[in-house]
């Protein structure tokens, strides 16, 4: 059970499709926003959020932080093309 979070439909449309093609996968809800991902999360409690880092508004990192507190267990695999992210996303226990 997966929650994609882009704020750009195009990339959120590719990674649901490169998700679809894996066996027991199921995407069970997209959003654009952090403020979205983080509403969408509480109510649907997937098991992985793939969360992209630059979006307007809430960044990625802020809404892994709002997020591991609702949910804890629940797994975040951060989206994007940037490296220079990779030690804060650790910080915020992504994986």
């Amino acid at each position: 059970r997966i929650l994609s979070v882009d704020d750009e439909s195009p990339a959120r449309d590719e990674l649901n499709y490169l998700l679809s093609l894996e066996i027991g996968v199921e995407v069970v809800g997209e959003a654009d926003s952090g403020a979205a991902a983080i509403t969408m999360a509480a109510q649907l409690k997937p098991n992985v959020i793939f969360l992209d880092v630059q979006m307007r508004g809430m960044d990625g990192l802020a809404t892994a932080s709002v997020l591991r507190s609702i949910l804890p267990e629940t797994l975040i695999v951060f989206a994007t093309a940037y490296d220079e992210y990779a030690v804060r996303a650790f910080e915020v226990g992504s994986v």
